[in-house]
């Protein structure tokens, strides 16, 4: 049986439901989030949506996001027998992780991404990583399973694709990522509203980070390599999120005259996250992902690892 169908099946036979995303959430974070309250909704289903926050004005606008808890005192957890986290890449990026990891044994945790694997703790994982964005595997779920997809899901579900394709100029979109979004215009969704409240309504956080980020560009003439690398303080000081830079390295694989891009951020103290993205078509990142403990697909991939990042006359290196 298809996972989809078998988290469907998990779903119609929970009490209480609790979907939750990555804290700072993105489009296709907040989208996902959106999406499946609609679908848990439409099945008269109890459940709780939360997020860490803070949620940005210009996802305000999607359908539930009015409904979602961002203060984690107010959610009873032992009243959720299904716990299911979208777009969160890890445990951690959820803002309750010690709940989730110290869960009770009647309680299932689903995992439902677009990220590379870089844990295992869930009892389900649907994990696509060839998928251009958290909604588009949502797409399938909603698919597989019957799910009428009302002009409101179809603003969550291309809402996410619009957000983590760049208005589908990253290398990352694909024909079923444009079939899908054809689809969702079909069913009512709007995209002229979408693109003015997602992208031009920007963090000024964010557009500092980005900057940052932007002016540290080099390119590696000899391997044709474009990279970036962000600190742990560099987010502190612009008051900035690891999470507003998600979406940099797939903004980067548009650069002209590389082979491939790569963008290295300090999570957090101690933790490395690498993003691979390929710019030539015959350059498979995942080899280069996996070569350092990650994973991923040809054209987009990433990795973890431990240490710290240290800017140096002559480069970065990592300690």
């Amino acid at each position: 049986m298809e996972l989809e169908k078998i988290i469907f099946q998990k779903i119609k036979s929970a009490t209480k439901v609790l979907v939750v995303t990555h804290y700072n959430p993105d489009g296709d974070a907040m989208s996902s989030l959106s999406a499946f309250s609609e679908i848990l909704e439409h099945l008269d289903k109890p459940f709780t949506a939360y997020c860490k926050g803070p949620i940005e004005a210009s996802l305000r606008f999607l359908p539930q996001v009015d409904l979602v808890q961002e203060d984690i005192t107010a959610i009873d957890f032992a009243s959720h027998d299904l716990i299911i986290s979208l777009d969160c890449g890890s445990v951690e990026r959820t803002g309750i992780a010690s709940i989730i990891l110290n869960r009770a044994p009647n309680q299932t945790f689903i995992e439902i991404d677009h990220h590379p694997k870089v844990e295992t703790v869930s009892d389900i994982e649907l994990r696509l990583s060839e998928a251009a964005a958290t909604t588009e595997i949502i797409y399938g779920f909603c698919r597989l399973n019957g799910i009428r997809i009302s002009a409101t899901l179809a603003t969550c579900i291309l809402t996410g694709l619009a957000t983590d394709t760049g208005s589908f100029i990253y290398p990352c979109t694909n024909r079923r990522s444009i079939a899908i979004a054809a689809e969702m215009l079909w069913r009512g969704a709007r995209l002229p509203t979408i693109i003015k409240e997602t992208f031009y309504r920007q963090n000024v956080a964010a557009l500092k980070i980005w900057g940052l980020a932007m002016s540290r560009l080099t390119i590696n003439e000899h391997y044709q390599i474009a990279f970036t690398a962000l600190t742990y303080q560099d987010y502190k000081e612009l008051g900035a999120d690891e999470s507003m830079t998600d979406e940099l390295a797939g903004w980067l694989a548009c650069l002209d005259g590389v082979k491939a891009v790569l963008f290295l951020k300090e999570a957090k103290p101690g933790l490395i996250k690498g993003s691979w993205r390929a710019v030539d078509p015959d350059f498979n990142v995942a080899r280069l992902a996996i070569a350092m403990g990650g994973g991923g697909h040809v054209k987009a991939a990433g990795f973890a690892l431990k240490g710290t990042l240290k800017h140096l006359s002559s480069g970065w290196t990592v300690e």
